[in-house]
């Protein structure tokens, strides 16, 4: 090839490189959004919620006007909502509490209210939130699981008496912490969840919920971990149940024996297996049902040990439900009595 053959083609290359250039979308300029989808903030009295955009932006929109429904932009766990500017409710000021991942202080508002409100989230410095000594704060992982005493939690439920009374403060649901044991294939996986109570639901308010609260712990040969958890109380007749997400699989950890009216009788002790990159509630989804078994017969295909943890803080021994036991003669306490 000459000089000007070379020329030639290095124009040509220019100029088709050129042309792809000129006719591929131009990519979007998002300047002023925000960063992470489905957040939301308080703007003013405007819940705004973080939303991609058709041009592929994150934009802040909004979603509610507290103003319309008489309450106020509120932000509680790290998300805006509206609520009650006096909500939730707390009595000592300065005081400071753990829910879920963040620290709260308690503080006064502009109506002389005194409420909760996010302090700290301890999540962005991969921490944990403690709140077993005098106040709340952040604290590193370490090789054991961070327990903690249970505290009774102060709610607003609604009124037992009419839908058209306001709420009602109820201070008898306190946090309902487990430890189980379980097997992954042949793996032991010993987790620790914390769940506390956030707001009321059932008759007459009369299951504690536990929304966005939940945290839990997985025990590794490296020390402890972080792991999704949900936690449910089941209704009245508290048939529970919780879930572990570990490694993109959800665990299901429920009752495989319960008692007379449909209550169950003892902690969780089974497991269900959900399908792979799906969280299921134990219903629909499953992969495996390893609780399901026939009344009157032994122990559950895939068996798990939970005990809950007991209101000093202590922790009782993981012992199977289904076999006798020399350290605990009421043992043992599956399956339920009444069983159907």
């Amino acid at each position: 090839m000459n000089s000007k053959q070379g020329d030639l083609f290095g124009f040509a290359f220019l100029l088709t490189v050129g042309l792809q250039s000129a006719c591929r979308d131009p990519e979007p300029s998002c300047s002023g959004g925000c960063a992470i989808e489905d957040t939301r903030r308080c703007n003013a009295n405007i819940v705004e919620t973080c939303t991609v955009e058709a041009s592929g932006c994150l934009q802040w929109r909004q979603e509610l006007d507290c103003a319309q429904s008489d309450q106020s932009c509120v932000v509680t766990q790290g998300q805006a909502t509206c609520a009650g500017e006096c909500f939730p409710a707390c009595n000592n000021e300065g005081r400071q509490r753990c829910m879920g991942a963040f620290v709260q202080r308690c503080i006064q508002t502009t109506a002389a209210c005194l409420v909760w409100r996010d302090e700290v989230e301890c999540d962005a410095a991969a921490q944990y939130c403690d709140d077993t000594g005098a106040q709340a704060q952040c604290q590193a992982f370490g090789t054991e699981f961070p327990i903690r005493v249970p505290q009774g939690r102060e709610l607003e439920c609604p009124s037992p008496w009419s839908e058209d009374e306001p709420p009602v403060v109820v201070d008898y649901f306190s946090d309902t912490d487990h430890v189980c044991q379980f097997y992954r294939g042949a793996i032991t996986t010993e987790i620790y969840v914390q769940a506390t109570p956030t707001g009321c639901a059932g008759v007459n308010g009369g299951s504690p919920t536990f929304d966005d609260s939940v945290q839990a712990w997985m025990k590794t040969d490296t020390g402890i971990v972080p792991v999704e958890a949900t936690y449910n109380w089941g209704g009245n007749h508290h048939v529970d149940w919780l879930t572990v997400t570990i490694e993109g699989l959800t665990y299901v950890v429920a009752h495989s024996s319960m008692g007379w009216g449909g209550r169950s009788c003892a902690p969780p002790d089974c497991v269900k297996v959900c399908q792979s990159g799906v969280v299921c509630d134990g219903w629909a989804n499953v992969q495996e049902n390893g609780c399901e078994r026939a009344v009157g017969s032994g122990a559950p295909p895939l068996p798990a040990i939970c005990v809950v943890v007991a209101a000093d803080g202590s922790v009782p021994e993981l012992l199977d439900p289904w076999q006798t036991q020399a350290s605990a003669p009421t043992y043992p306490i599956l399956p339920c009595e009444g069983e159907s």
